[in-house]
């Protein structure tokens, strides 16, 4: 029987994309549960939120300072040219979650993903050991998005503070790849439902499986098999503790 605050029938063990990309994936056969509880509920009937539809409530972030990646625009030192198979948008105005801009994805094939990286030459440090996590904001399209059908992942170096493709300075077997984390362990409940605006904050801590690293040097939204909806993605924000968790 669930408990009070659960959907009956939300997973709660998670299975992983079966890794179709050159970035390292995790293929173990269960995540760590989240260990806060349930923040995000999606709701049909959910206050409005610029012209994107119906949101939830932000969660409150205050307690750490905010490094954007992405609001209207991409920040300095980020790109998203490491994408694959997937049409993004960084211009698109009929969605945004605040401003004026948000980015429309279109997945072409199955595990596409949207792929923010540091570029070379970017002069950004962004070190794990100061970082709480990542929080961005989801829209479904004309069809929810199920718990399933989405996850993300952090990525990391120990040699460089920039993405670097096939970055060999972290060592990673069998049971140590980056985390590719769905919807229903970042503190979803319920599908996003169409036109809807959600919160999605991924928790470093929470990532028990992933390797150890220094640098955050990418975030990643990979789609799932049969997955081919667009969707829209806005206000990617860096969590850091203030004056470095001391």
């Amino acid at each position: 029987m669930p408990t009070q605050g659960q959907t009956p029938g939300t997973p709660t063990l998670a299975m992983v994309f079966i890794p179709q990309s050159p970035i390292p994936t995790l293929t173990l056969p269960a995540f760590a549960e989240p260990s806060s509880p349930t923040r995000v509920q999606p709701a049909a009937e959910a206050s409005q939120a610029g012209s994107g539809g119906a949101a939830v409530q932000p969660a409150d972030l205050s307690q750490y300072d905010q490094l954007s990646v992405f609001a209207d625009e991409l920040a300095p030192g980020w790109s998203v040219d490491q994408s694959w198979d997937t049409k993004v948008d960084l211009q698109a105005d009929t969605a945004a979650h605040q401003g004026s801009k948000a980015i429309q994805v279109t997945p072409l094939k199955d595990f596409g993903a949207l792929f923010f990286t540091l570029q070379p030459g970017s002069n950004l440090e962004i070190l794990k050991k100061n970082t709480f996590g990542v929080s961005f904001w989801l829209r479904a399209g004309d069809q929810p998005i199920q718990l399933d059908q989405l996850a993300v992942t952090i990525l990391g170096s120990n040699a460089n503070h920039e993405f670097v493709k096939d970055d060999p300075s972290v060592q990673t077997d069998q049971s140590h790849f980056f985390s590719e984390t769905r919807l229903y362990l970042l503190d979803f409940n319920s599908a996003l439902p169409p036109n809807t605006w959600g919160q999605v904050i991924i928790r470093l801590k929470d990532l028990v499986y992933d390797p150890e690293y220094t640098y955050i040097t990418g975030i990643y939204i990979k789609n799932a098999a049969g997955f081919l909806q667009t969707y829209s993605v806005d206000d990617v924000t860096l969590l850091e503790y203030k004056n470095n968790g001391q």
